[in-house]
């Protein structure tokens, strides 16, 4: 009889200690790519409650019991640059567990445009147009020469036009038809929010061709690619945005559990480029020679990748060689690719990030 009073008390007293605690809301913030996002806010404002998620993503939102009176109340979690997420929740005595993913905003949407009248308009409905490819997914399963390789045939109004079928060739971007406000009628290009120039760099001996210096980025290296179309790309890069902006964003490391901290790739792709077709004697009388002109130009790439994250650090660094016969002979690319990027959030307040890459082609 003892025991069953015993065990009776100890229950009484837990639901007591249980219940007397109000309401702990558990949960992970994280972004598309599954990575944690630490420091991110989550907010009850009606009852003037928030706190923050740790290194990992994980946060613990208490509301004491004085509170929690069965209402229906607003949770928003909010991180700098990625779009707000607000969910109605009941505030009940016990734990609660809530997962969020939040996108990445491009145009920081949460910002107000001031115009000349007496108005205000959320970027998040200006008339814009934003297309994402996730270049990650692509590169896993196909191997791409170079961006413009990359991009060709993925995004709607923009066309890529290549001087040649050259190895690395130049090439132009066409958004919109074609139109802009610019001279050149081109887009801006940044990677990792640095501005690069898509030269074109001429030489002897190639005909009047030049070759880009988007050639130098490794596909395999990137991780994603947004393109804005629209008045959105002047207004948030000034004129020289009026033509569309491209954003390409390389790969950064992710925080793994359990005894996994690291995860390698090595990626080895051979082949062959091959005329795309041969002339017959039937038809010419010099599709003999015009046929020996061509080649079969040989393609072998090794890439090796490490990624991962272990307290508050998260790293990728890779290394990559590319070398590629073009169908003739006096054109071919060899190209060397180091990338490293890391990224170390000692606090809440502060973020420090690394990114640097070199390539000799």
């Amino acid at each position: 009889m003892k025991r069953v009073v015993y065990s009776l008390t100890f229950l009484l007293l837990f639901l007591s200690f249980t219940y007397g605690q109000g309401l702990k809301i558990r949960g992970t913030v994280q972004d598309e790519m599954g990575s944690p996002l630490p420091g991110a806010n989550i907010v009850i404002p009606a009852l003037n409650l928030g706190t923050a998620s740790g290194q990992d993503g994980k946060y613990v939102l208490t509301v004491p019991s004085s509170m929690i009176k069965g209402q229906k109340v607003k949770l928003e979690v909010s991180f700098v640059g990625y779009k707000k997420q607000s969910m109605l929740i009941v505030l009940t005595k016990g734990t609660m567990k809530l997962n969020f993913t939040l996108k990445e905003d491009v145009f920081q949407s949460e910002a107000v445009v001031v115009t000349g009248i007496a108005s205000k308009t959320s970027k998040a409905i200006a008339p814009v147009a934003v297309s994402r490819i996730p270049v990650a997914k692509f590169t896993e399963v196909n191997g791409y020469q170079s961006f413009s390789q990359l991009l060709t045939g993925k995004v709607t109004g923009v066309q890529l036009k290549t001087a040649s079928g050259n190895v690395g060739g130049g090439f132009r971007f066409f958004m919109r038809s074609g139109g802009g406000l610019n001279g050149n009628e081109q887009p801006i290009i940044y990677v990792d929010g640095v501005r690069v120039d898509n030269a074109r760099v001429s030489g002897y001996g190639v005909g009047g061709q030049g070759m880009s210096m988007l050639a130098n980025l490794d596909p395999d290296d990137i991780e994603k690619v947004e393109v804005l179309k629209g008045p959105a790309g002047a207004a948030m890069y000034g004129t020289s945005g009026s033509n569309g902006v491209i954003l390409i964003t390389t790969k950064s490391g992710k925080f793994r559990g359990g005894a996994k901290k690291v995860n390698i790739n090595y990626k080895f792709i051979y082949g062959f480029n091959q005329q795309a077709h041969k002339y017959d004697t039937t038809r010419f009388i010099s599709a003999k020679d015009a046929n020996a002109i061509f080649r079969d130009g040989l393609i072998r790439q090794n890439t090796l990748s490490a990624s991962g994250g272990y307290g508050f650090i998260r790293y990728f660094a890779s290394i990559d060689n590319r070398f590629e016969n073009g169908i003739l002979e006096n054109n071919n690319m060899d190209r060397t690719s180091l990338r490293a990027n890391i990224i170390a959030a000692p606090s809440n307040n502060l973020t420090m990030t690394f990114d640097a890459g070199y390539t000799l082609n």
